[in-house]
């Protein structure tokens, strides 16, 4: 009786701590996301930096859906004439100085820069159609973060790390389908491995959900961050 008490008392330990390890690889980094994730949205000197205000233009369709996405796509642009891809900076903010960021900086700008562009044409209403995202890509296996466009109730990965242009370019707002196509940004889902998203209203709201199936899913999690440095 003795030995089976042992026997069982080391089992339900080890069942104990094998899932306390798992919480902590699958949600650790996912919660922290919660935080830090998306926290430059509402930075209004992005728009400063960006010259955002330079490219206001009212797009008309019948589509809603089709003039939020140009709106989106504006706004991407606008980031990526600004922002060349490299290593995030190590000081908070230094990317508007340097100009270099990764998709953490691509991400949020583009979200800021396509609330500023909705509301200043008073097309608020658009911003349902998108919302950040922060998880993994799978074949990589690196942390990431990225846009997600609504396309009929369907939310489609808009990465905003494509598309690099020259500080030269000029961006014209009415031909923004011919500097940026649709297909070579909206993105097949299964290629990206969502936990975390991310809804910025038009008032400042930060509002973060986990996305419990992904973490779930995600048998990597913490050791694969720190494996991979997340880098993007």
């Amino acid at each position: 009786m003795g030995l089976s008490h042992k026997i069982k008392n080391r089992i339900r330990t080890g069942l104990v701590i094998t899932s306390t390890l798992y919480f902590l690889n699958s949600f650790s980094m996912p919660f922290l996301g919660c935080f830090f994730g998306f926290n430059d949205v509402n930075n209004s000197k992005i728009q400063k930096n960006t010259g955002t205000h330079e490219y206001v233009h009212y797009y008309t369709h019948h589509s809603e859906a089709i003039v939020a996405l140009k709106y989106l796509k504006l706004a991407h642009a606008i980031t990526m004439k600004h922002i060349e891809l490299g290593s995030s900076p190590s000081n908070h903010g230094e990317e508007l100085e340097t100009r270099v960021g990764n998709c953490t900086e691509t991400s949020s700008f583009t979200y800021s820069n396509f609330l500023y562009l909705i509301k200043e044409t008073d097309n608020q209403h658009l911003s349902k159609y998108v919302r950040g995202a922060s998880g993994k890509i799978w074949d990589s296996g690196q942390g990431h973060h990225w846009l997600e466009f609504n396309i009929e109730g369907k939310w489609f990965p808009y990465e905003t790390t494509a598309g690099d242009l020259d500080t030269s370019y000029e961006i014209f707002p009415e031909h923004i389908d011919e500097t940026y196509p649709d297909l070579d940004f909206l993105d097949v889902p299964d290629n990206y491995h969502r936990t975390n998203v991310f809804e910025i209203s038009l008032d400042g709201n930060r509002k973060v959900k986990l996305d419990l199936l992904g973490i779930m899913s995600d048998y990597k999690g913490l050791i694969s961050e720190v494996l991979t440095q997340n880098e993007c």
